[in-house]
């Protein structure tokens, strides 16, 4: 390509195609897949009806202007020596196919738009021939218009030749890799008209050190802990997988992100990412290490599903949310998992970002357990590729191959805080009383239930008790600041501990929180959601050994939980429980033994076999089931914010903007309604008042909270602004 501008074409309105490609190529020189992919990406801009599209899009409304498959095609057919696919010249064509939808399969059982039948289909012969007619371009991207023209009419042959091509995990991440990679300079490009300039800021150890020292009592157990991770690490600094097996309450988050600083210091790495499973809990760990590292922390977690097809505003009011371009990534399990498995662009975007990193899984047994096997499968491989050290943190582990940092029979049997016993109860009227005479005798009491009706009945029948001052709900319906406040007013001033008070929950409760209970409750549920809870009681371990009891209501928990850890959970716990208490420091052996079980019987989902058909719309199907499995039919709602009145606003307030500043204050105007999204599920819904759709934001809302929503506990049921006794 020459160095000064030789191409009339523009790539977009005020932007030409020449200066476009330079700008991308800029941000990765010395990748040559990716130099390849950046200069063929716009070819198909320069058709003649393209180029007047840019000029004019209003009046192509409803006609389909595409330039992907013709840059797609050019590239494969001027590459080609032979209709024998090499893998990689396959990344690039599909990398250039898919840079402005979703990554296409290769072959798919789902689908017939996949590049197999893209191959077998009907190829826009006439655009490719104007494309070849011009001679600047031809000599600017040195086409050899005879080989195009050859392959061309015998398209057909690449099925043939190439129909039972597979593909291994590794292939898997360089084409997530590239795709990556090319979407997002792209994007930056096409945003900002200027080559990519990247801010790297410091995180020192001191910091840390500093806020410990101020803010933190010195524990001797949590400090002894502490040092013999950080010493076996020490050991093992080649290591690319770490584990931390250890009780709740020891201080995992302060000495993982230890462990992560002193891992990015020595080995250099561009960025930390830290994963928890939930964001409800996302927010506290952020404004926790905001306080560590004032403004050097990026928070990115799924509040809001934007469509793969737009191409107005949203584009870059996505680009500033979801890149994980930041040094410091507080994020959930969730936006991993889809960088890693989902096909779709907004997803993939930040697949690339995680390269030299190192990042922290907090709470890693929340994985959904079908993706357990697969999850160990392609870790090792990811780390390898792209220098990534992981660190795994989990009081009750999963079965994971790594390096493990803990001393976990040291750890476990000198923590003995509490018992599990089993409680029979037949209702809730029955657990009731069981709670109010632990209550009676001074005691502070967590009760956590599978579901958010279930908790919700329950802390009817006892606010109606004590009232409001002693009692309190969490649960994921929810807003934030309102969990935030209840969570404040259980402790005691500055201490987590929780005296006097009842909190009925449900799971949001189990990792992230710090309160410390004198007694426990816990509907059954699978071992690990069973052991998280109870490290809400005597979580400080300076209480007498305390009891949380597991009762069970047969209450459709396999409609929460996976049924397979519900029968494992049985075997190997509930048998147990029922023959007599079991004491923390044996919980132990019987999650290993339990996660043993669970790995033999669980197979990788379906998808690796799919990454050999490289169908990634299987891929992306199987992890969106497994992450949605309670929340197929859950949407997104605001409550308490008029989005119809913010619309115009936004309008009025826009019109002497640039495109730029427009895209800026939405997402200024987002961030004022972010916080009142909340989850619900469609039935809920459709069992109250319907709520208003806005098509300008893509959300549902309710302009009057009040009429939805309770501050104590959540989203209302049908039957709590009906008829209340009926509720109770």
């Amino acid at each position: 390509m020459n160095n000064r501008l030789t191409l009339k074409y523009k790539s977009h309105p005020d932007y030409f195609l020449e200066e476009h490609i330079r700008g991308i190529q800029s941000y990765s020189k010395n990748d040559i897949l990716f130099e390849e992919a950046a200069l063929f990406h716009d070819l198909g801009k320069v058709q003649q009806k393209f180029q007047n599209y840019i000029k004019n899009p209003d009046s192509f409304s409803g006609f389909a202007v595409t330039h992907s498959d013709i840059s797609a095609l050019l590239w494969l057919l001027n590459k080609s020596n032979d209709y024998t696919l090499v893998k990689e010249d396959l990344f690039i064509f599909n990398t250039i196919l898919s840079h402005h939808s979703k990554l296409h399969s290769f072959r798919s059982e789902i689908t017939t738009n996949d590049i197999l039948s893209f191959f077998s289909g009907k190829i826009p012969k006439e655009v490719l021939e104007e494309v070849l007619s011009k001679k600047d371009v031809v000599e600017f991207f040195d086409l050899d218009k005879k080989k195009i023209r050859d392959f061309l009419g015998k398209m057909k042959m690449f099925v043939f030749k190439n129909r039972k091509l597979k593909f291994s995990i590794q292939d898997f991440i360089l084409q997530k890799y590239l795709f990556s990679k090319l979407i997002f300079a792209d994007k930056y490009n096409a945003i900002f008209k200027k080559n990519y300039e990247k801010t790297h800021w410091d995180y020192p150890l001191k910091n840390l050190y500093n806020f410990k020292k101020k803010n933190l009592t010195c524990d001797n157990f949590r400090e002894k802990a502490k040092n013999l991770i950080l010493k076996n690490y020490e050991k093992s600094k080649t290591q690319k997988i770490y584990l931390i097996t250890a009780p709740t309450g020891i201080g995992k988050t302060f000495i993982s992100l230890e462990l992560a600083l002193k891992i990015k210091e020595f080995l250099n790495k561009e960025k930390i990412i830290y994963l928890m499973p939930f964001t409800s809990i996302i927010d506290q760990t952020y404004e926790l290490f905001m306080k560590i590292f004032p403004g050097r922390i990026e928070k990115h977690h799924h509040s809001i599903s934007f469509p793969e097809d737009d191409e107005n505003a949203f584009d870059k009011w996505k680009f500033l949310i979801e890149n994980w371009d930041n040094d410091f990534i507080v994020s959930t399990f969730y936006q991993f998992f889809f960088a890693l498995f989902s096909n779709g662009n907004s997803d993939n975007i930040k697949f690339h970002k995680m390269e030299n990193s190192v990042i922290v899984f907090d709470e890693v047994q929340a994985i959904p357990f079908e993706l357990w096997n697969i999850f160990n499968k392609i870790l090792p491989i990811l780390a390898n590729q792209l220098n990534i050290t992981f660190i795994l943190m989990s009081a009750t582990m999963p079965m994971v191959d790594g390096f493990e940092l803990s001393d976990k029979q040291l750890f476990f049997t000198n923590q003995n805080r509490y018992y599990f016993q089993y409680l029979q109860v037949n209702d809730l009227e029955d657990l009731k009383e069981n709670i109010i005479t632990h209550f009676n005798n001074g005691k502070s009491v967590l009760c956590v239930v599978n579901t958010i009706k279930i908790c919700k009945l329950l802390y009817k029948k006892l606010v109606s008790e004590f009232g409001f001052d002693f009692v309190f709900c969490l649960n994921s319906s929810m807003l934030y600041q309102d969990r935030l406040r209840v969570i404040n007013k259980l402790k005691e001033n500055t201490s987590n501990n929780v005296k006097r008070k009842i909190l009925i929950s449900t799971q949001v409760i189990e990792a992230g929180v710090d309160l410390d209970f004198d007694i426990g409750f816990r509907e059954f549920a699978p071992l690990h959601a069973m052991v998280q809870t109870a490290g809400r009681v005597n979580r400080e371990g300076e209480k007498e050994l305390s009891g949380v009891y597991v009762f069970n209501f047969d209450n459709g928990e396999e409609l929460v939980y996976s049924p397979q850890l519900i029968l494992e959970t049985k075997k190997f716990f509930l048998k147990r429980l029922e023959k007599g208490n079991i004491q923390e420091n044996e919980i132990l052996n019987i999650n290993e033994n339990f996660f043993k079980q669970i790995s033999k019987i669980t197979g990788d989902s379906g998808i690796f076999s799919a990454i050999e058909n490289f169908d990634f719309e299987k891929i992306n199907n199987i992890n969106f089931e497994k992450f949605h499995r309670n929340s197929f039919f859950k949407i997104p709602v605001v409550v308490g914010k008029d989005l119809e009145k913010l619309k115009f606003e936004f309008i009025k307030e826009s019109k002497k903007l640039s495109k730029f500043e427009k895209f800026s204050l939405r997402l200024k105007y987002y961030k004022q309604f972010s916080p009142f999204i909340i989850n619900v599920s469609k039935n809920r819904l459709a069992d109250i008042e319907e709520p208003i759709f806005s098509d300008f934001w893509g959300l549902h809302y309710f302009p009057i909270k009040e009429s939805v929503y309770n501050q104590e506990s959540g989203f209302l049921y049908e039957e709590e602004f009906t008829d209340e006794d009926r509720f109770l």
